[in-house]
């Protein structure tokens, strides 16, 4: 007796039994719903904003900014984690926006760990730069797809690399992009000494014209 021939059709074998397309598309071992599929993919096209390496000669002419700089405790702000694997940066991004009508606890989960984000997370990492006071906590409101939008920029890669170091988050070694774009003496001579001369030439040339226009008689409160 012959045996029985394979009767299942084409269309089950290309498929499978309750698979669909979106379902086959998902990257389960990263994400858990189709929605956090969906704001990768929107993230994708979104640009992202570099920090700068400051680095100040410090015999130069703006050595006291050094010292500023330390008393503030932003030297891991001015030196960031220069090796940004973006691919990271966007999964860090995908729970870091309030889901409508869930509670947002400021935290987002990356290579299987959780990375905790909140004010004083932060602020304890950079060592303790602010006294934060109660209720004057810095954050956008916006729920994802909820008046975000695409041209938003996502920033301070550098620092979530370092946030996500330090949780013993895995980084490629080899990444796609590295921060190279300094702040130096020169850069501080070219725009920010440039600038602050054309400030005070404006400022000059207003001083100037009000008092030819004896704009300093005048009473603001009535215009």
């Amino acid at each position: 007796m012959a045996p029985k021939r394979d009767v299942t059709t084409k269309k089950q074998k290309t498929t499978g039994a309750g698979t669909s397309r979106g379902q086959e598309s998902l990257d389960q071992t990263k994400f858990l719903k189709p929605e956090q599929h969906d704001r990768h993919q929107e993230l994708i096209g979104r640009s992202i904003w570099y920090e700068r390496i400051f680095e100040i000669n410090p015999e130069g002419s703006y050595r006291s900014l050094n010292a500023l700089w330390s008393s503030l405790k932003w030297d891991k702000l001015l030196n960031p984690h220069r090796k940004i694997s973006t691919e990271v940066l966007r999964e860090s991004y995908v729970d870091a926006f309030p889901s409508v009508g869930f509670a947002f606890f400021f935290s987002t989960k990356v290579g299987g760990r959780t990375i905790h984000f909140h004010r004083d997370v932060i602020n304890e990492f950079l060592g303790n730069p602010l006294v934060l006071w109660e209720g004057r906590c810095a954050e956008s409101g916006k729920e994802f797809r909820t008046g975000t939008r695409s041209t938003y920029l996502l920033v301070f890669p550098g620092l979530i690399m370092e946030l996500l170091i330090a949780s013993r988050v895995r980084i490629p070694s080899v990444v796609p992009f590295e921060i190279k774009t300094k702040v130096n003496d020169t850069y501080m001579d070219r725009f920010c000494l440039e600038n602050k001369n054309k400030r005070r030439q404006a400022e000059q040339t207003w001083r100037t014209s009000s008092n030819t226009l004896n704009y300093g008689d005048w009473d603001l409160i009535l215009l």
